[in-house]
């Protein structure tokens, strides 16, 4: 009897072990990729989410919904603390769509390519740098990896003179059917977008501090004391960017609508 229970307990294992590299091999691969323009920066005028059809975002296929009970559970999650956190603006800002770098990728590959703007001077490099380290994702399990070769990195940042709509820097984000980032390109102006004027060095700082924070993968607060507020003014993070920060990273990336697509 006994050795007849072990025989069926066995067979059930089995068919769970099964049943899993199903599902696992059913997952849409990495290079389902989606392209999207993450919300920028504006020095002078409220700035909302933006889509390029050029970079192939028009109509950004959905990445699949998390089950039911992962849905609910993110989204209670978002529901508390709100005063801690503006992931909320999750559902306005991203469709309902979780997205981050993926928790297994220790170093996000960064080049920083200089010039080819005018009004560029070697300052912009030390205040991208100087962004970069403020954020310091290590507090997620990630870090930052400068990598002279363009062609090998995760996240491109180069300079403009001007920028269209007004903006100060924009952020492209691309990422799987999965909600994961895979590639991020930065585009920081040299110039005020109101006046032409070259940016001091405040406003270079907050707006590059700003898009960095897209590139991580969050989206807007309403609260101008925050670094992601829309008009980028703060140079310090303030508790509500570190908490949503660690608060995004601890969320499973897809889709966390109220009803699945």
């Amino acid at each position: 009897m006994v050795r007849h229970l072990l025989y069926l307990l066995l067979v059930a294992l089995l068919a769970l072990v099964i049943v899993g590299q199903v599902r696992e091999a059913a997952q849409p691969g990495s290079s389902d990729l989606v392209a999207d323009s993450a919300a920028s920066a504006d020095l002078t005028l409220r700035a909302g989410a933006s889509e390029d059809p050029a970079a192939g975002n028009s109509s950004p296929p959905a990445p699949p919904p998390l089950d039911s009970f992962a849905r609910q559970g993110v989204r209670t999650r978002l529901g508390a603390e709100v005063d801690r956190h503006y992931l909320d603006s999750l559902f306005a800002e991203t469709d309902s769509i979780v997205r981050h770098w993926p928790s297994g990728q220790a170093a996000i590959r960064v080049t920083i390519v200089p010039g080819g703007a005018d009004g560029f001077t070697e300052e912009m490099v030390s205040d991208v740098r100087w962004a970069l380290d403020v954020w310091s994702p290590a507090s997620v399990g990630l870090r930052w990896l400068e990598e002279p070769d363009s062609s090998r990195a995760d996240f491109i940042i180069r300079w403009a003179d001007t920028l269209e709509a007004d903006r100060a820097g924009v952020t492209d984000v691309t990422w799987d059917r999965g909600g994961r980032i895979r590639r991020a390109l930065l585009v920081l102006g040299t110039r005020s977008p109101s006046t032409g004027r070259p940016l001091p060095t405040e406003s270079r700082r907050a707006v590059a501090l700003h898009e960095v924070g897209h590139a991580l993968g969050l989206p807007h607060s309403s609260r101008a004391e925050d670094v992601m507020y829309p008009i980028a003014t703060a140079t310090e993070l303030s508790d509500r960017d570190r908490f949503s920060l660690r608060l995004l990273y601890e969320l499973p990336t897809g889709y966390i609508g109220a009803v699945a697509r």
